[in-house]
């Protein structure tokens, strides 16, 4: 499936990915990939991108994307979970994950996005948002 799929090519996608050298198409996908989601905003992203870049356990700004997560005034907050080179939000209601790594499998930065219950209309909508070369993957 690529960003220029028709109407009538609703397929339900489980996982989408983007894979870039250049730290502003991440964000850009990141960013994307937050927006459909109340307990998640833009802000985030960027702390997230640096998070991931310099590693959770040596960032200085891991209590701050801590804080930023905790702090959403609705009814759930999202969960982050770390990796070395990685941050994981996950959304309260849905537990859509959405993923941002830096320096995996010889790539400068993925950002992924894993639909437990697959969506049509959520990857759609972040695809127009950031139309980024995402790869369907499942």
């Amino acid at each position: 499936m690529t960003n220029d799929s028709k109407p009538g090519d609703e397929v339900m996608i489980s996982k989408m990915r983007i894979e870039t050298g250049f730290r502003a198409d991440a964000l850009r996908a990141l960013t994307a990939a937050m927006r459909p989601f109340g307990s998640l905003h833009g802000q985030m992203a960027e702390v997230a991108l640096d998070v991931a870049q310099e590693g959770p356990e040596k960032s200085a700004r891991t209590l701050q994307l801590l804080l930023m997560a905790f702090s959403y005034q609705g009814d759930n907050h999202a969960d982050i979970a770390f990796t070395t080179h990685g941050v994981t939000f996950i959304t309260p209601t849905s537990k859509t994950e959405i993923t941002v790594l830096n320096g995996w499998d010889s790539r400068d930065w993925q950002v992924i996005i894993t639909f437990p219950g697959g969506s049509f209309s959520r990857a759609a909508e972040i695809r127009s948002i950031a139309p980024v070369k995402w790869e369907v993957i499942a």
